[in-house]
């Protein structure tokens, strides 16, 4: 079969890709040891792939033991074969001698010729006559577990107890890698292992009913709700079924899958959970009477029963698998296969297709989705085989956890919104949300998933106050998560301190993010900053004294951790380690000083401008002076010579929005700023 693809399909279970799962039944005149109310409530399988089994009444009267092999049934109640026909355990040793627990003795025989002997508390050493387990360990010592909770074992001449658990009906009896004996039991503990001579009880099982070995030689223990997984002594795993489902048997086949039997069907390990197959998705009978046995060739034998009229009646079979063909099976109703979360997404079978068999266990041939599912489909084909497809549909669902990393002031002056992406969540873009004089928070752009995670807001201004900022993503479906947490800027403002040559800097607190403290950087021009203190995150003022020329300061905190923007193309942007706040200078208190030299502070006006504004200065004598232009960076980005009048228009031009120092210099120098929106 050809692959199923989706907007998001996996195919799962491994085992049984490109299988189909069939089951041979028989039943009826097909099982001749059938019986009215009857059940198979033991099956075991020889190194032959002969099937043993043990039959009773639902009222508990044993039916005696049967056999099938080479297409022959074969049913066996000669008292002097079988010790008592109510069969509870069958073993094989390496001399093809089958051992038979009864609820009253123990029966050994050849599989073969049948010769034997009974062993009872009457004519033999065994200590107890209900025999509830039996197995054979790798020395050909025969063990023997007793509905009172004794262990015993048989050396060819005599019985010996070796060991009591009063009151603890002994389930099965397994012989582990290394020879140990696993006892389960029928309470706490459930299960104590008989290693080195010494009795080791697990404490961590309880009531275990059924033992067998993995082909890596660990343990699995069975009770009712739990596979326990042991490697040696030590619990390493827990697998559980759905809910409400009773396991009753444990088989490992000749590959390592590892099947459950239940009331409700055959489950197969896949992981740390089950897959069921019933009688909902497959041709497993609906009432699965409990014991399971693998064959060399991996048919998994169970026993059933079923109703005729109001009369329950036994049968027996095997499941197994066998390829299946390359065939494009299902397909969408939808081109490019999208699901948008809020949509539906039909998975469709061909007409005339075998029957199809959905999660909900309709028949129909189709199966809608509103949301994320793991989807199993079985299809029917002849001969009582299925097919199964397990596909995993993801639906498109916004990404709600994105956030602002970092808000900052560049040295143009400018805001910047910096995050991180995160790849492959169905991102397709960002919405960047600012929040207005007002408190309302209004959308101010939209930024392409392929483009720098990094916004410059050139329509807010640093100056007037601390600027609030949230993120939000929109899907490729359209869909827009919820705001993030906000992130704001520094806003640093400085006034007179108690002397004439000291500055006071004031600035608000950064919220959304854990940091310890403010770094303080001062510098004579924007790219010449240095730090000069850090005070602790409660303390948002600081004092500089012998502040006696121009001088630019700045706040910063550290980010808890590096902020690095990323797009499709190499930008060659960050990455951010601090969050910066505007620059600030004490000009205005320079022009209050004397004595310090000739350097002036002159106005352009308007100010902020868009198209031009004027500079006037003072120039009496008419001598020649130079305007330059530096945008907060310090690079130089315009520059106008032979300036010999008091005033010069100074045209926009290809100056980008933002915040620029201008300089004058001749017989003396004026400084000021301005702001091009």
């Amino acid at each position: 079969m050809k692959k199923l693809y989706f907007f998001a399909i996996v195919l799962l279970a491994p085992v049984f890709l490109n299988a189909q799962i069939c089951i041979t039944q028989y039943d009826g005149p097909d099982f001749d040891l059938n019986d009215v109310e009857s059940y198979i409530n033991v099956l075991e399988i020889d190194s032959m792939d002969n099937v043993w089994f043990g039959l009773r009444k639902t009222n508990g009267e044993g039916l005696g033991l049967g056999k099938f092999g080479n297409n022959e049934w074969m049913e066996i109640n000669n008292p002097s074969i079988v010790a008592d026909p109510r069969i509870n355990d069958i073993a094989f040793d390496a001399f093809d001698s089958v051992w038979v627990a009864t609820e009253n003795g123990i029966s050994v025989f050849h599989r073969l010729s049948f010769q034997g002997r009974v062993m009872n508390t009457s004519n033999s050493t065994l200590p107890f006559a209900n025999v509830t387990a039996v197995t054979v360990d790798k020395q050909g010592t025969v063990w023997a577990g007793f509905q009172s909770g004794h262990i015993a074992v048989y050396n060819g001449v005599s019985w010996q107890v070796i060991k009591e658990w009063s009151n603890l009906m002994v389930y099965d009896l397994a012989v582990g890698q290394d020879n140990s004996i696993w006892i389960a039991l029928d309470g706490h503990p459930g299960i104590v292992v008989f290693k080195d001579a010494t009795w080791i009880p697990l404490q961590e099982a309880t009531t275990i009913k059924a033992l067998t070995i993995d082909k890596s030689g660990r343990m699995l223990a069975m009770n009712k709700d739990s596979l326990l997984i042991f490697n040696d002594l030590a619990l390493i795993n827990v697998v559980k079924p759905e809910p409400g489902v009773q396991l009753l048997d444990v088989a490992v086949g000749p590959m390592g899958d590892i099947w459950a039997s239940t009331y409700n069907g055959l489950l197969s390990r896949s992981g740390d959970t089950f897959i069921r197959y019933g009688n909902h998705n497959s041709a497993v009978p609906a009432e699965i009477s409990g014991p399971i046995a693998f064959n060399s060739m991996g048919e998994l034998w169970f026993g059933y029963t079923y109703m005729i009229g109001e009369s329950i009646f036994s049968g027996t079979g095997f499941l197994y698998r066998v390829e299946d063909p390359q065939e494009d099976l299902v397909t969408s109703d939808r081109p490019g296969n999208e699901f948008c979360d809020g949509d539906s997404l039909t998975l469709l079978a061909e007409d005339g297709s075998p029957s199809y068999v959905w999660p909900d266990g309709v028949n129909d041939n189709s199966y809608v989705l509103y949301d994320s599912e793991i989807v199993m489909v079985a299809l029917e084909r002849e001969n009582q085989c299925y097919f199964y497809d397990t596909v995993t549909v993801t639906v498109q669902k916004v990404y709600e956890e994105e956030k602002v990393c970092a808000v900052s002031v560049d040295t143009t002056g400018s805001i910047l919104v910096i995050w991180e992406k995160t790849a492959e969540v169905g991102t397709q873009s960002f919405n960047i949300h600012r929040e207005n004089d007002a408190g309302a928070w209004e959308f101010v752009a939209n930024i392409p998933m392929n483009r720098l995670s990094v916004f410059e807001d050139w329509n807010a201004n640093p100056l007037l106050r601390s600027q609030r900022y949230k993120i939000s993503c929109v899907d490729t479906c359209g869909n827009e998560s919820g705001q993030s947490f906000y992130h704001n800027t520094l806003l640093l403002t400085s006034t007179y301190g108690e002397l004439a040559d000291e500055v006071r800097l004031m600035w608000n607190q950064y919220d959304s993010i854990e940091y310890a403290e403010y770094i303080i950087y001062s510098g004579p021009w924007p790219d010449q900053m240095k730090e000069i203190a850090r005070v602790p995150k409660d303390v948002q003022t600081y004092d500089v004294l012998n502040v006696l020329d121009t001088i630019y300061f700045q706040i910063g905190i550290e980010l808890p951790a590096e902020c690095a923007p990323t797009a499709d193309l190499k930008a060659g942007t960050g990455p951010y380690t601090h969050s910066l706040s505007n620059l600030d200078d004490n000009r205005k208190l320079i022009t209050n000083l004397s004595g310090l030299g000739s350097i002036l502070e002159v106005q352009a006006y308007p100010n902020p401008f868009t198209e031009m504004c004027k500079i006037e200065f003072p120039n009496p004598g008419q001598t020649e002076y130079r305007l330059a232009v530096y945008n907060l960076g310090g690079k130089k980005v315009r520059e106008i010579r032979q300036i010999s009048d008091s005033e010069i228009i100074l045209m926009r031009g290809d100056l980008k929005t933002g915040f620029y120092l201008f300089e004058l210099r001749g017989e003396n120098t004026y400084r000021g700023k301005f702001v091009v929106r």
